[in-house]
């Protein structure tokens, strides 16, 4: 997949639910929703920034770059389905059904992922 730790998969998937194309976040919002620090939320922009993901202006807003747009949408799609699929069969709650698929993303490989997906 991309490469990233969870919480930079967090991250980019929460600034993908905050913004439309077009609109950028703050990062005081994106802290926020995320529950974390400000500093904390700076370290994960960056990272996502190097990647080509987002774009940041320093001590500015964040907007989702065309890539970013493009690998966040696919990886909205498979977490939702490995979430619904563990709540399914394995009786977790949406929240943790979240958590489990988020760890799996970015822990397995493509093919491991669309396995537990169903796709």
């Amino acid at each position: 997949m991309l490469d990233l730790t969870t919480s930079q998969l967090r991250c980019l998937l929460t600034v993908m639910d905050l913004s439309s194309p077009g609109n950028s976040v703050a990062s005081k919002e994106i802290a926020v929703q995320m529950r974390v620090s400000r500093p904390s939320v700076h370290r994960l922009l960056e990272g996502l920034a190097r990647r080509g993901l987002i774009d940041k202006e320093p001590y500015g807003a964040v907007e989702m770059s065309e890539k970013g747009r493009r690998e966040g949408e696919k990886l909205m799609s498979l977490e939702k389905a490995c979430a619904e699929r563990m709540a399914g069969q394995f009786g977790l709650s949406a929240s943790e059904a979240e958590k489990a698929a988020l760890v799996l993303i970015c822990e397995l490989d493509e093919e491991s992922i669309a396995l537990i997906a169903g796709k």
